[in-house]
């Protein structure tokens, strides 16, 4: 067990992460419950909008370098949003174990048909050694088990760091990761998907997205959750 564990175990000892309420997961039964995949969706990126058939704002720019996504939870749900934090700041990745739950529904999403890759966002090597692991590489691990399609681990590469994401506009989002990736190596395929943790403007999957799309390459994406169209 690992210093990280312990530490959790000690804190939460059989505890929710979320209500603290004595349980034998992370989340106990009523918490469970109310996470929230039940919502209207963007028709492009599946993204929490106000009413059904709806297309958010930021799909209807047009801009999208991605053909279709699907972002399984709403990150104002107050459940998603604490599973991703435990995930990324408390070393706990095991929580994204969750999805084994959603199994039948990821298995039928139209994003994974024809799929050949699932291409994790990359960090940067001085982010992955700060955090030790790279949250969007469990979830492909993940996503992987569920769908018998393969991970390219090294296919993208994160070639400069950026400023953090939070608190910056979309325009300001979309500059800082501008030629902050690329690709690492020739893939012989027609379509693969982006897996990341949170779809907030969706700067990142278009910067990656792109770099695909310029060698022919379609490409979806699927994200553990998705901040509501503001």
């Amino acid at each position: 067990m690992s210093l990280a564990d312990e530490i959790v175990n000690l804190v939460f000892p059989h505890r929710c992460i979320v209500c603290k309420a004595k349980s034998k997961s992370f989340l106990c039964d009523e918490c469970f419950s109310k996470l929230d995949i039940n919502f209207p969706r963007c028709r492009f990126c599946s993204r929490p909008v106000a009413s059904e058939n709806s297309i958010c704002i930021d799909c209807l720019k047009g801009d999208r370098q991605f053909s279709k996504g699907f972002v399984l939870f709403n990150y104002r749900d107050g459940i998603s949003n604490r599973i991703v934090e435990f995930a990324k700041f408390y070393e706990q990745p095991r929580v994204f174990d969750i999805l084994f739950y959603f199994s039948s529904i990821i298995k039928d999403l139209d994003v994974f048909e024809g799929v050949d890759f699932i291409i994790p966002v990359a960090m940067h090597r001085k982010d992955i050694k700060a955090r030790s692991y790279n949250q969007s590489v469990v979830l492909a691990k993940t996503i992987s088990k569920i769908t018998d399609i393969k991970v390219c681990f090294d296919c993208v590469e994160k070639i400069r760091q950026t400023k953090k994401q939070v608190g910056l506009s979309a325009k300001e989002r979309k500059r800082n990761l501008k030629g902050a990736f690329r690709i690492t190596k020739e893939l012989k395929c027609k379509k693969v998907i982006i897996v990341d943790d949170v779809f907030t403007t969706g700067s990142t999957i278009n910067e990656i997205a792109s770099l695909f799309k310029a060698k022919g390459i379609e490409t979806n994406f699927f994200t553990f959750a998705a901040t509501p169209q503001s």
